[in-house]
């Protein structure tokens, strides 16, 4: 029962970090055409 427990954490802290590194790249890619954006608004 207690491993079943430590497993279920574990896996729950896998998933938690799969869900951190998703949303930093969808930030990133954001952040990178947010500033293509602004780049090609200013160059015009």
């Amino acid at each position: 029962m207690w491993h079943c427990a430590m497993h279920r954490d574990f896996h729950h802290q896998q998933h938690t970090r799969e869900i951190k590194n998703l949303t930093s790249d969808i930030s990133q890619t954001h952040a990178i055409l947010h500033i293509r954006h602004t780049f090609h608004s200013v160059k015009n």
